[in-house]
């Protein structure tokens, strides 16, 4: 993650924190690239307590509906 999208995640905590309303953020990428260990340390910065969770990546039958 570059320095500007972690710019903009902590604007949207700190907005959020103060009762402003905004879209959720949802973090995508290839394992390893630090998304979790990013959002770790922006945590422990804002003194917040975090709940992380995992989903599984969609494949095209179950965008498509078919199962």
């Amino acid at each position: 993650m570059n320095l500007n999208q972690i710019e903009i995640i902590k604007s949207n905590i700190k907005s959020q924190l103060a009762g402003k309303p905004v879209s959720p953020l949802f973090l995508e990428g290839k394992p390893g690239i630090a998304k979790s260990t990013t959002i770790e340390l922006l945590a422990k910065q804002l003194d917040m307590n975090l709940l992380i969770v995992s989903a599984p990546t969609p494949s095209v039958e179950v965008l498509s509906g078919q199962l």
